[in-house]
């Protein structure tokens, strides 16, 4: 069985020495906290701590690998909008929006005007809110019997 030790003399003698180049690469993949303890055979309680203090060299690894994971995505997502390299463009597309936290163009603008119109409506009498209402559905009803109307592309 492969050690998970690697001296290293940064570390204070309390701390317990791991190959952080697996650590790297747990952050690479995005490994779970209960994972990677059971990888390491720690605790998950004991990586729990080692992920909340961003001096521990742990974490810092491990965000190096998640920093890392995302370089190279956004690299390959731009490579392939190029044409520089051949890509799953879905794929591309869903885990721009899994790990970058990627949208839509124009759903940010669209959440953020829904966003404002809600707190707009927030201090709008009940009455005022339903005539608001109806005013909008009869805008959007009279739009669709406009594009009802339209048969030419």
């Amino acid at each position: 069985m492969e050690s998970t030790e690697q001296t290293d003399k940064s570390e204070t003698p309390k701390e317990k020495r791991f190959d952080y180049k697996r650590v790297e690469l747990f952050g690479k993949t995005g490994l779970s906290i209960e994972d990677m303890a059971a990888i390491l055979n720690i605790s998950a309680e004991r990586v729990q701590r080692l992920m909340i203090c961003p001096k521990s060299k742990f974490y810092r690894c491990y965000r190096r690998g998640q920093a890392l994971t995302r370089f190279s995505l956004l690299q390959r997502q731009i490579a392939t909008a190029l044409g520089e390299a051949k890509g799953n463009p879905a794929l591309l597309t869903h885990l721009g929006a899994v790990i970058l936290g990627q949208q839509p163009a124009g759903k940010k603008q669209f959440d953020e005007q829904e966003e404002s119109a809600e707190k707009l409506m927030q201090n709008v009498p009940a009455s005022q809110k339903e005539q608001i209402y109806n005013a909008l559905m009869g805008i959007t009803e009279q739009a669709e019997e406009i594009n009802d109307g339209d048969t030419e592309c």
